[in-house]
């Protein structure tokens, strides 16, 4: 539909259900086009990793991509409390998706922590409008799958959830203004 329709659509689908009524659930739909991916999925799906049994999972992995009717349209996702966020091709195309829907994301395979050898992990697929992105913020972030399930408990126990929920809802429509896009472009 282009970005200007999808960026409004997806906006407007998240502002119209307060976050106090959304579903308390994690929700994530993709294709295999990343190993954490595999991963994160595999193990909500098959219990490896044990969510707080008062949120819900929706998750789901596709093949290469989730098909028309396995995958679920992004104003959809806007009905859940908190969106899962994981690297695909890229980091930015379906982060900025959950971004708008004004829902709590958790971003996970985030690579804002120690490494081995070095201070902090490479950050990868970041793009320009991630500069003023920041965690807890606009968003909560897990690591690795194995701190998923304090990162989802904390981030549904926080009373700010809905104002961080917000703000990367804020933050992703005003800097992705279509204008902005073009003249960037």
């Amino acid at each position: 539909r282009g970005w200007r329709v999808e960026r409004e659509a997806i906006y407007r689908s998240g502002r119209r259900t307060p976050y106090s009524q959304k579903q308390r659930a994690l929700f994530w739909r993709g294709g295999q086009t990343h190993t954490q991916r595999k991963i994160y999925s595999g193990a909500i799906t098959r219990r490896n990793v044990t969510l707080p049994s008062e949120i819900g999972t929706n998750v789901r992995l596709c093949g290469s991509h989730c098909s028309l009717a396995a995958g679920v349209a992004p104003e959809a996702w806007c009905d859940y409390k908190q969106l899962l966020s994981l690297p695909g091709h890229s980091f930015a195309v379906g982060f900025k998706y959950t971004l708008l829907c004004s829902s709590l994301v958790v971003r996970g395979a985030h690579a804002d922590v120690p490494c081995e050898k070095q201070r902090t992990c490479p950050r990868v697929y970041e793009q320009f409008w991630h500069a003023g992105l920041r965690t807890d913020e606009h968003f909560v972030s897990s690591h690795n799958v194995d701190d998923l399930p304090d990162v989802v408990g904390a981030a549904d126990r926080n009373p700010q959830a809905s104002q961080i929920a917000a703000r990367g809802s804020n933050y992703a429509y005003h800097v992705l203004d279509p204008d902005f896009i073009s003249d960037y472009w």
